[in-house]
């Protein structure tokens, strides 16, 4: 494919009907960013088709590279650039600088989490595929659990997950999380990242859930 990007898919709503969100936001950061719909595709596992769709339905950053703070935000700064005073110009742009820094920040980290959930969803698969394979070979039929955890890593890997609306639930997901190395607030919403590695760890609760 070309390194530009025409914004006219066929059909939107067909092509991003399953899109991942998280690879939906590391995407759209990605051409915030300013990066050529090749490095995007390469670091997302994207067809051309969903990103085409993506450029259709967000044309907004085609506006060019670098991150989108906030209309308060970005008035601040603009108003500190054109500040009489030397100091408050420099002020807006090391807080920019900053800015910048910490949104690329989120990017590399947003995509680190995405490829770790789906190597640990292939894992999972795996697991669950191999046990079944096993059982097939001693003439047993696939264990309940086997299924349910295969079911578990197609449904994290393919659709939203909707908030648990029990808040014990959510606590309990919160606590696990920060002790197995996703950090999480104490409230709002669960990242899809939290709750996809909670329901891998615990296919029975995804199966209770559904």
């Amino acid at each position: 494919m070309s390194d530009t990007l025409t914004t006219e898919p066929a059909d939107q709503g067909d092509v991003l009907a399953n899109l991942d969100p998280m690879t939906r936001e590391v995407a759209l950061s990605m051409r915030y960013r300013g990066d050529s719909p090749l490095k995007i595709l390469a670091a997302t596992g994207l067809t051309e088709a969903e990103l085409q769709a993506l450029a259709a339905r967000h044309p907004q950053t085609e506006a060019g590279p670098g991150p989108e703070f906030g209309t308060a935000v970005d008035e601040l700064l603009a108003w500190g650039a054109q500040h009489p005073q030397a100091k408050v110009q420099r002020l807006a742009d090391q807080a920019r600088q900053a800015l910048e820094k910490l949104a690329g920040q989120r990017e590399a980290d947003q995509a680190v989490a995405t490829y770790e959930q789906q190597v640990a969803t292939l894992k999972a698969q795996l697991a669950s595929a191999e046990q079944a394979l096993r059982d097939a070979k001693a003439g047993k039929p696939a264990t309940s659990a086997s299924i349910r955890a295969t079911s578990a890593g197609r449904t994290a890997g393919s659709a939203e997950l909707a908030q648990p609306a029990d808040k014990t639930v959510r606590n309990t997901i919160r606590a696990w999380a920060n002790q197995h190395g996703h950090p999480v607030a104490d409230r709002g919403v669960i990242p899809q990242t939290v709750l996809r590695a909670w329901y891998d760890a615990h296919p029975d609760a995804l199966a209770q859930a559904s």
